[in-house]
C-alpha cells in the first residue's frame, strides 16, 4: 500500500511540477506527446494519399491510414498488411524509426530525472544532517 502512495504522489508532483527535474520532465514529455501526435496526424495523411489507390492495400480510408500509423507509432506493428506501394513503405519505415527513437528519448528523460532527483534528495539529506530533526 505504502509503494502504491508513493506512485501517486510522484505523479501528482509530476503533474504539479512541484520540482525543477519534475518540471523539465513533465514539459519534456509533453513536448514529445505534442510531437508524436502532429508526426501520426501527418504520416495518416501522407500514407493515405500514397496508398488509397492502390488495388492491394488496406488503406482505404483517412482512418484506415490513422489506425496503421499509430499502430506503427505506439507497437511497430499493425494487424493489417505493410504499405504496398515504394513511397509507403519508405514512410512506414521512417514512422518505425521515429518510434524507436522517441523510446529511446523516453528512456533517457526518465533516466535524467531520476539522477537528477536523486542528486537533489542526496543533497537535501546532507543539507538536514544525521542529528536534525527532518
Amino acid at each position: 500500500m505504502r509503494a502504491l502512495r508513493r506512485i501517486v504522489d510522484d505523479i501528482r508532483a509530476l503533474v504539479r511540477a512541484s520540482s525543477i527535474p519534475h518540471s523539465h520532465l513533465r514539459d519534456r514529455l509533453s513536448a514529445a506527446l505534442a510531437l508524436t501526435f502532429l508526426v501520426d496526424i501527418v504520416a495518416s495523411g501522407l500514407l493515405f494519399l500514397l496508398e488509397k489507390n492502390h488495388s492491394q492495400t488496406d488503406i482505404h480510408t483517412f482512418w484506415d491510414a490513422l489506425f496503421f500509423t499509430t499502430s506503427q507509432l505506439t507497437t511497430l506493428s499493425s494487424a493489417m498488411a505493410n504499405p504496398v506501394t515504394v513511397p509507403g513503405k519508405v514512410l512506414c519505415l521512417l514512422i518505425d524509426i521515429y518510434a524507436i527513437t522517441v523510446v529511446a528519448t523516453v528512456a533517457g528523460m526518465f533516466g535524467a530525472f531520476f539522477s537528477h532527483r536523486s542528486a537533489d534528495i542526496a543533497r537535501d539529506g546532507q543539507r538536514d544532517g544525521p542529528d536534525r530533526p527532518a
